[in-house]
């Protein structure tokens, strides 16, 4: 990977229990499109031959013929795991008949490869987040002020890229895909 600048700041998770916003409704056309905003179907890109290296990619991996460009073909990890994300979100069992009925996507597939494809989803995401974890901690706060309860405070500040945060924010989530193109190429 190319060495690039990245900008941090700070960012306050949207942790609430009960406040939703469209990426967590039930499936449905408008939802479909805010996670397609996110790249989850996004496609391979192309990396030069003289990146391939740096990038992690083997010489006896698929090349592209030079007649039509050259390098490797790649996928951006962090989109595949957006990818994997929707696809549990798909998968739920709110959601499952939605996407069986109109059999688009990875519901082209028989019950079988679906079901495979979402367990090696699930162990993607569990092997990122057992290496990427967030040390940070959640504190509590009380609710029910008639009759007071500790409850966790989700609602915690996270050190995010500048794209990250746009991201978050759905105030350009196309900026989030720019962005990790911008590390690749």
């Amino acid at each position: 990977m190319k060495e690039v600048g990245i900008q941090y700041s700070l960012l306050e998770f949207n942790g609430s229990l009960l406040k939703e916003n469209i990426f967590r409704q039930d499936a449905g056309p408008d939802v479909d499109a805010a996670w397609e905003s996110l790249g989850v179907n996004y496609r391979s890109v192309r990396i030069p031959s003289e990146d391939a290296e740096q990038s992690g990619l083997a010489t006896d991996q698929v090349k592209i013929n030079a007649k039509y460009g050259g390098g490797f073909p790649a996928n951006v990890e962090g989109l595949h795991h957006l990818h994997c994300l929707n696809l549990l979100r798909q998968s739920l069992y709110y959601n499952y008949d939605y996407y069986h009925t109109r059999g688009e996507g990875p519901f082209t597939n028989s019950d079988y490869i679906v079901r495979r494809h979402v367990s090696h989803c699930l162990d993607i995401l569990r092997q990122e987040l057992m290496c990427t974890v967030d040390s940070g901690v959640l504190g509590q706060v009380w609710i029910y002020p008639e009759n007071p309860e500790p409850y966790v405070d989700f609602n915690t500040q996270h050190r995010f890229s500048h794209a990250c945060k746009h991201a978050l924010l759905q105030t350009e989530p196309f900026a989030f895909i720019c962005y990790l193109l911008v590390c690749l190429l």
